[in-house]
């Protein structure tokens, strides 16, 4: 499905029309699109009101109006009319076929970043761009008043819509300076948690605890938790992240449970992060304390890992504790964590073990071997 208002291809259930039929309701714009039913209805299939088209569930947009009787069918295409009009506004008319079939060429490749291309690309219109001009577009991003880091993703969704055209062009050279990364306290972020409300809070500990991205943590659903053996299972993943399950502390599933289940997911992206940034608003200022406005989502994210390595110094574990298919992509916490807690001699636990049984025990609670002296093991773990 596409959403006629936004182009989102995300959506969750709202419920039932008086009928039975399933309403879904888009995560983005919260516009309402409405299940609808084959007029055989002993074929048993269950179609849907798209944004571009009524489809068969699972399928890209094949047009369905010609088994409809005449009537429902005028209604159907002047549905379809409006939908096209609110998503192509912005275009040219000779340009607008070609967005469509490049949205179903994007749908049809299982891309998941289409509407934020397609708002993109309505974005460089109404700003006076040509989108078959490329020195057009180059010029209007150019004088957008956006950071370098913005100006290098519009290019990279601007090149995926000349591609499909089959042009080319001399792309700008954007380089995005990477930014300091702020890892705050564990105190900080159990006080912030603490001040957040039951949902939001428990969306921020299930992250701090899980080291998953604001995406990954929103795929979560209820049958990925093991309650018994205090397990989580990542299974939906982005920016090509490996699954991975986590174990997590007693208090986060104790806050899971305090959750109502009226349905599988557990959490609904947009309305949550959008949440977090009121409510963390509104608790900085009320406990005078601006340090919580540096904490994001994605804070939680390099908070375990730097903790993480802090505590136990593998980076290969760290990297699949995160889903990290590019080890380069784990070894900024190496140095986060210098930054942050330097290396300090004292900051080690200190155990020996004379026998082999002892030597298993030690690194089966996470202490690493150093060296042999006097016939007995030394170990370390950090604290």
């Amino acid at each position: 499905m596409i959403c006629s208002r936004c182009g989102s291809t995300e959506f969750y259930k709202n419920g039932h029309k008086p009928d039975g039929r399933q309403r879904w309701q888009c995560k983005v714009c919260g516009r309402e699109h409405v299940e609808t039913r084959s007029s055989d209805l002993n074929s048993g299939e269950t179609y849907f009101y798209s944004g571009l088209s009524r489809t068969r569930e699972g399928s890209c947009g094949s047009p369905l109006t010609s088994g409809l009787d005449g009537e429902t069918q005028e209604r159907e295409m002047a549905y379809l009319e409006t939908a096209k009009t609110d998503l192509l506004k912005d275009f040219p008319t000779d340009l607008q076929g070609e967005i469509l079939r490049f949205i179903a060429y994007r749908e049809n490749k299982g891309f998941k970043s289409t509407r934020r291309v397609v708002n993109t690309l309505s974005l460089l219109t109404r700003l006076g761009a040509e989108l078959r001009d490329p020195e057009s577009v180059k010029k209007t991003i150019k004088n957008m008043s956006v950071s370098d880091s913005t100006k290098k993703v519009y290019c990279d969704y601007y090149e995926s819509f000349l591609r499909f055209l089959g042009g080319s062009w001399e792309r700008p050279n954007y380089r995005v300076e990477p930014r300091a990364i702020y890892i705050p306290t564990e105190a900080e972020l159990d006080l912030l948690i603490a001040g957040l409300g039951r949902k939001v809070g428990t969306f921020c500990q299930v992250l701090k605890d899980t080291g998953a991205s604001a995406s990954e943590g929103a795929g979560i659903i209820w049958r990925d938790i093991d309650f018994e053996r205090r397990l989580i299972n990542i299974n939906k993943t982005t920016k090509g992240h490996s699954s991975r399950t986590v174990q997590v502390s007693q208090k986060c599933l104790d806050m899971l449970n305090r959750l109502a289940r009226r349905e599988e997911k557990i959490f609904h992206l947009a309305s949550t992060v959008s949440s977090f940034y009121i409510q963390r608003k509104r608790l900085a200022h009320r406990l005078s304390n601006p340090n919580l406005l540096k904490i994001h989502l994605h804070t939680f994210r390099h908070w375990k890992g730097t903790t993480t390595y802090h505590r136990k110094p593998d980076i290969e574990y760290v990297q699949k504790l995160l889903g990290h298919k590019n080890i380069e992509n784990t070894m900024i916490y190496i140095n986060l964590d210098r930054t942050y807690f330097g290396d300090r001699a004292d900051d080690f636990t200190v155990k020996v073990a004379s026998t082999v049984e002892e030597a298993v025990k030690l690194i089966e609670v996470g202490f690493e071997y150093v060296t042999e002296m006097n016939g007995v093991k030394i170990f370390r773990q950090r604290k």
